[in-house]
């Protein structure tokens, strides 16, 4: 049995929509804004328009791992949606070298995801 596969041009590959990944209860929510529900509490919410800085974003995941009510996945959740919104390797700490994104930069960011990941509301765990 031969397993066989039909080529894809990149222009097609730069236009497939992919599924979210599990993000672990965080949201987009108002255009810029992570927001997560968690079990014991109202909410938590992140502008992500203040992540402009690789220091800022992991600012951010240090904030959410030393509180009481963030499980595992949560924090995993909260890495994952940077990666999804900020692709942060690719625009504010590749190679080590620290770099700043704009309020419009990160705009765009969050637009091309959305457009990418069908969504502008992340999924919510149940």
């Amino acid at each position: 049995m031969s397993d066989s596969f039909d080529p894809i041009s990149i222009g097609e590959l730069m236009n497939m929509v992919f599924p979210l990944p599990d993000l672990g209860g965080w949201a987009l929510v108002d255009g810029h804004f992570l927001e997560y529900e968690g079990p014991d509490f109202a909410h938590y919410d992140i502008d992500l328009h203040t992540c402009v800085d690789s220091a800022h974003v992991l600012d951010w995941v240090i904030q959410i791992a030393v509180k009481t009510w963030a499980t595992d996945s949560c924090i995993a959740g909260l890495v994952r949606a940077f990666r999804v919104y900020l692709h942060p390797q690719q625009t504010i700490c590749s190679w080590g070298i620290s770099r700043t994104l704009t309020k419009t930069q990160i705009d765009d960011l969050i637009a091309t995801a959305t457009d990418r990941y069908q969504a502008g509301d992340l999924p919510r765990d149940p």
